[in-house]
C-alpha cells in the first residue's frame, strides 16, 4: 500500500489503518513496551514502572500534576499506577503544602531497585539499537518529541 498517495479523497478500510498515524504509533508502542516490559520482569518492574522510577529520581520532589505531565498521563491513571510503587515502598506520596498537592519522592528502597533493573532496561535499549540502528532511534525520537510539540 503506497503511503505517497495522501489527498483529500477519504480513506476505507485498510487504507485508512494504513495511513492512521494514531494507528502505526499504537501499535509500535505496544510492541516495544512488550519487549522491554520482557526484559525487566526479572526486576519485577513494568516498562512504565521503571520509566516513572527514572522520572522521579530525575525531578527528586515532583508533584502528581508535574509528573503527570512530563510521562504524558492522565493524573488519574497515573495515581493507580503509582500505588503498587507506594505499597512496595519504592516511593513516597505526601500532602504539600496545598491540600490537593501531593508530592512524590524516591525512597532509598526504589533507588535500590530502579538500579537493579537498569541492566535489564539497557539490554532491551541494545535489542532497539540493534534492529534499528542507533541513529534511527535517536532521530525517531526527535521526531516524536517535534511532533508532540506541535500536536500538543
Amino acid at each position: 500500500m503506497s503511503h505517497q498517495n495522501l489527498t483529500s479523497e477519504p480513506c476505507f478500510c485498510g487504507d485508512a489503518l494504513d495511513l492512521c498515524l494514531c494507528y502505526n504509533l499504537r501499535r509500535v508502542a505496544r510492541k516495544v513496551r512488550l519487549r522491554y516490559d520482557e526484559e525487566l520482569r526479572p526486576a519485577g518492574l513494568t516498562s512504565n514502572q521503571y520509566l516513572l522510577l527514572v522520572a522521579i529520581c530525575d525531578a527528586e520532589n515532583i508533584t502528581m500534576h508535574q509528573l503527570a505531565d512530563k510521562m504524558g498521563s492522565d493524573r488519574t491513571v497515573l495515581s493507580r499506577t503509582l500505588k503498587p510503587l507506594e505499597a512496595e515502598k519504592l516511593i513516597r506520596i505526601v500532602s504539600g503544602q496545598d491540600r490537593r498537592t501531593r508530592q512524590i519522592s524516591m525512597t532509598d528502597t526504589g533507588l535500590s531497585k530502579m538500579q537493579e533493573a537498569h541492566p535489564y532496561w539497557h539490554k532491551a535499549q541494545q535489542y532497539v539499537y540493534q534492529i534499528l540502528g542507533k541513529e534511527k532511534v535517536s532521530h525517531l525520537i526527535d521526531q516524536l518529541k517535534v511532533t508532540a510539540q506541535k500536536v500538543s
